[in-house]
């Protein structure tokens, strides 16, 4: 979202220019869409991030809950050797 408010700030007729400069074809219209395009796929993407949780999944927040799931399943113990495991065969397949 940010990008789309900045070349809205710089105005369309500065992103058609170097549209135009690149031989894009109708160059104000895209540059209309791409900033609307810019503008409404961040704001999608915000809104969905948020309306999962409702403050947002960060990867801390989906790392916690995600070793929350798997310890209710495996001990400690379990969870180690398994990691172990896994390691071992990423390393042994390269």
């Amino acid at each position: 979202m940010e990008y789309g408010f900045a070349k809205l700030s710089k105005g369309p007729d500065a992103l058609a220019a170097i549209l135009h400069a690149l031989a894009a074809p109708v160059p104000h219209f895209m540059a209309w869409v791409t900033i609307q395009t810019e503008l409404l796929g961040g704001l999608a993407i915000r809104r969905a991030l948020n309306h999962r949780t409702g403050h947002g999944s960060t990867p801390s927040n989906v790392s916690n809950d995600l070793y929350g799931r798997l310890r209710n399943q495996f001990s400690e113990e379990q969870l180690l050797q398994r990691a172990g495991k896994s390691h071992l065969k990423i390393i042994g397949r390269v």
